[in-house]
């Protein structure tokens, strides 16, 4: 896979912009790619924790950001609403202090889809109890 090689090639040539780089992509790749069921999840989460760190090292308050929204994104994917919604919730604050506007309402958005579907579960399973 061409992200795979350029990310060893990242590593080899001791280029950390271009491994910050390779792995968002890669990160990016296995999220929308990801088998939950095997260790796609997991390999996903790891990428995209290296991809943080790596943009926090070099100061990337962007690519932070972004992290953190394909961070929620896969703790959503997940079942994990909470995570979810915290990561989606530090990005929109990180969002804020670049002053991006259209990353702040994706994240805002992602809350309110995030926490929505929180009560929306919680009611279906209410409403089924009753029903029995």
């Amino acid at each position: 896979m061409c992200h795979e090689a350029a990310l060893r090639a990242a590593v080899l040539a001791r280029d950390l912009s271009m491994e910050c780089c390779a792995t968002g992509n890669l990160a990016t790749l296995a999220v929308q790619t990801a088998d939950m069921a095997e260790n796609g999840a997991a390999t996903a989460q790891a990428l995209l924790e290296r991809y943080r760190r790596l943009c926090e090292h070099q100061s990337d308050d962007a690519g932070v950001a972004s992290a953190l929204m394909q961070l929620g994104e896969l703790a959503s994917l997940t079942g994990e609403a909470d995570r979810a919604s915290e990561f989606y919730s530090t990005a929109m604050q990180e969002s804020s202090q670049l002053g991006e506007e259209p990353a702040v309402n994706s994240a805002k958005c992602s809350v309110a889809i995030v926490s929505g579907g929180q009560g929306l579960g919680d009611a279906l399973r209410a409403l089924q109890q009753e029903t029995q």
